[in-house]
């Protein structure tokens, strides 16, 4: 029997990434099943109740191996800024009153922000040798069965509904996809600069062609940079094929929007509600209705620590999220914890600085980046990975 322990305990001192990202996935693809069948509201969501579970066997971890104490007193911080604001805003305003559900929704969004940089930390003493291999196959499933979804037509799958064109894997928030396929492509494109193979070069048509499926403006936007980054940084092709190649993307992207109905579902909104409300997908509308009211009603300490107290989340573009959440201070706390961690890059890396750049931009127009529990740990997986040995990924 102690033998037998002696086993398991060593089984998952060296294999827990792999179990965590494993399971996470799965328990993922269960609740996408869950809600396309039979509907599940946010509260009945067990991967969060998981998440939290795999969250405190990280800090246990971390704080066993003491890891990062210099950065600790950044991550209270950020924790802290929500429940300092609504002391607050108790003890100045007597208006506001909180019951426990709704501290809790504060404290749990507050927490969004760090999960990610716990589970880099908790990865970072990872011993597992086959992280990778998981990581890998999640993704080629995903790009496999979107693929499939889309030449049969499940609509399953749908990305919309029947509204626009559009196919997901198994993942039951659409808004966050958009970053899991920006992983993906960037880990695979990682590997081809890396260690050319016919394998690996199918492997990233195969995510690629997924992710392109998905029919989402911030993927359509972030392929199209990143094929534009790709044929001027790449010094392997004439200036003559690099301008036939920015010509035929051009082209296809315009036929895409076209006949795929993006276009048309745009275009009537456009002529409805104006331009900056279809660009943004209601956007402009949440800031008008809960982001210029909050700012209103702050006071002056609440532009250095924050202040909201409407209904979460708040204008879902992620820049403006995390100043009215965190205020100044915890918006400069938030990207030093970034910066010194996980997108802790060599300044010569240019793929990972892209990605760096494409997660902010992208993130601070669309939502759900810097706060996506589903993708903290394929994040996390990837910037490890970039991060390796601190090489440099020379595409010259």
């Amino acid at each position: 029997m102690s033998g037998l322990l002696e086993k398991i305990i060593h089984f998952v001192k060296y294999c827990y990434l792999e179990i965590i990202v494993l399971s996470l996935f799965v328990v993922d693809a269960c609740s996408f099943y869950v809600d396309r069948c039979i509907g599940l509201a946010e509260e009945d969501r067990f991967s969060f109740v998981f998440r939290a579970i795999v969250e405190v066997i990280l800090i246990l971890i971390i704080c066993f191996k003491r890891l990062y104490n210099r950065y600790i007193l950044c991550m209270f911080a950020l924790v802290s800024f929500p429940l300092i604001w609504l002391l607050l805003a108790s003890f100045f305003n007597g208006e506001y009153s909180y019951n426990t559900f709704n501290t809790f929704q504060i404290i749990k969004e507050s927490n969004k922000y760090i999960f990610p940089v716990i589970v880099y930390w908790g990865f970072s003493v990872s011993e597992s040798r086959y992280k990778l291999l998981i990581f890998e196959l999640i993704y080629i499933l995903s790009a496999v069965v979107v693929i499939f979804a889309f030449l049969l037509d499940i609509p399953l799958f749908y990305t919309y509904g029947l509204s626009r064109f559009g196919y997901k894997p198994m993942i039951l928030a659409h808004n966050e996809i958009t970053l899991f396929w920006m992983v993906g492509i960037i880990y695979y494109l990682k590997k081809v600069f890396e260690t050319y193979s016919l394998l690996n070069l199918i492997c990233c048509i195969i995510v690629t062609l997924g992710a392109f499926l998905l029919g989402t403006k911030g993927m359509l936007l972030f392929l199209l940079v990143l094929s534009f980054w790709l044929i001027i940084f790449v010094n392997r092709m004439s200036v003559l094929k690099k301008m036939f190649i920015i010509g035929f993307i051009l082209v296809l992207c315009c036929l895409f929007f076209m006949y795929s109905g993006i276009f048309d579902f745009f275009n009537g909104i456009y002529k409805t509600d104006g331009f900056l409300y279809s660009l943004s997908s209601m956007r402009t509308e949440l800031v008008s209705a809960r982001v210029i009211p909050t700012i209103y009603n702050w006071r002056w300490y609440n532009y250095l620590i924050g202040g909201y107290f409407l209904k979460l989340p708040i204008a879902e573009m992620d820049l403006i999220d995390l100043f009215v959440f965190y205020g100044a201070i915890g918006f400069i706390l938030y990207f030093i914890l970034m910066f010194k961690t996980i997108f802790s890059f060599n300044k010569s890396n240019y793929l990972a600085w892209f990605f760096v750049i494409m997660y902010v931009v992208i993130g601070g127009m669309a939502g759900h980046f810097f706060t996506s529990g589903t993708n903290a740990v394929y994040l996390a997986v990837l910037c490890s990975f970039l991060q390796k040995d601190k090489e440099i990924l020379n595409i010259k």
